[in-house]
């Protein structure tokens, strides 16, 4: 990942600067060594011949420049001044080589921690973009659900106050019919009492009044009762009403479900790469199938063995040569099959082991 190449990078970074250390160290080391001392004028003499000279001019013409250049100085003298100025000049393009390469590998790595910082922003912004559409989506989402919530419980509003004023209307109703039945019972008993009062005046007065306790106390009895009968079935009627509400809503949902179930199917038909050929297709009934065009009577010869009569079995010898068949069909003529002593007898002549893991006898 990252880490491994920044540290693979900077371990070459290291190598880097530890050979560009050791090299300082080797041309320090060996500028410590005791090095010809020229006046400056044949250190100038020895300049000039030598940047004077071609690249390709070999080592035994500048010695002889440089001999008759500087006559006081000895050959062996010069050559070592030579030797010194090319160890010098090698000490000084290996420190500008290890210089290069220090700052190659720096660079490289400064390159490399640009571009992988360039990645890590886009990919901390394309988190972020993501990250951000689905908290959108997260918020659209609880927002429908709200509305959704909201929707339904003004619809469940609606209907409690639709129930509430249908309660209503009908307790309005019953109390209207009682008051109807009151005053017309009142009108009764208003009636009944005037011919009391006439009947008083003949002489019922006794046999008036208890005809009229005896016919105000079965009035009464029969409107208690016809409320008692309104009142229940008015509430069987809530109930159903209920009902048949609470049926509606489910058969709605199932609706919905059913509807959302088909558009779905209907999606996941579409999206088959041959829906279109499908649904372009022409039925044709009266086309020939392919096992139909297989289903071909090449003769006899194409017939299976058991198609033309050809039943291959056991031989009545190999069959009997079987002991155990021998066994069964010696029991099963003799009419013991089936039964303990065959049971008794099977288990004798065939022995097998119970079961390893259950215990259970195999007979």
């Amino acid at each position: 990942g990252v880490i491994d190449m920044l540290e693979n990078d900077l371990g070459d970074l290291e190598d880097a600067h530890s050979l560009y250390k050791s090299i300082l160290n080797q041309v320090k080391f060996q500028s410590k060594a005791k090095s010809p001392c020229w006046d400056e004028k044949s250190q100038l003499i020895f300049k000039k011949a030598v940047y004077s000279s071609n690249a390709s001019s070999s080592s035994k013409l500048l010695l002889g420049r440089l001999k008759n250049d500087m006559p006081e100085k000895s050959e062996q003298e010069i050559m070592r001044y030579l030797e010194h100025h090319k160890n010098k000049r090698a000490n000084k393009q290996k420190i500008e080589a290890a210089a290069r390469e220090l700052n190659r590998k720096t660079q490289m790595i400064e390159n490399n921690g640009l571009k992988e910082v360039e990645r890590l922003r886009k990919e901390i912004d394309d988190r972020t973009r993501r990250s951000k559409a689905n908290i959108e989506i997260d918020l659209k989402t609880k927002e429908i659900d709200l509305r959704l919530r909201a929707m339904r419980l003004e619809r469940e509003e609606i209907q409690n106050a639709d129930a509430d004023r249908r309660r209503q209307a009908a307790a309005r109703e019953v109390g209207d019919v009682y008051e109807k039945e009151m005053h017309r019972t009142q009108r009764k008993l208003e009636t009944k009492q005037a011919l009391h009062q006439a009947l008083q005046t003949e002489g019922l007065k006794e046999n008036c009044v208890n005809e009229l306790q005896d016919d105000f106390a079965v009035e009464i009895q029969t409107l208690k009762c016809q409320q008692v009968r309104r009142e229940r079935t008015t509430y069987r009627q809530e109930q159903i009403e209920n009902k048949r509400m609470t049926k509606k809503e489910a058969d709605d949902e199932a609706g919905r479900a059913e509807e959302v179930r088909l558009e779905r199917l209907n999606a996941l038909a579409t999206s088959v790469p041959y829906y279109k050929s499908i649904m372009d297709k022409t039925s044709d009934i009266h086309k020939s199938t392919e096992a139909r065009k297989n289903d071909v009577y090449g003769g006899r010869t194409e017939l299976a063995d058991f198609q033309c009569g050809k039943l291959k079995s056991f031989t009545e010898d190999k069959i009997f040569s079987d002991s155990k068949f021998r066994l069964g069909n010696a029991l099963h003529e003799a009419g013991l099959a089936r039964s303990t002593y065959a049971r008794d007898v099977v288990r004798n002549a065939i022995p097998r082991a119970e079961a390893r893991t259950t215990g259970i006898k195999p007979y």
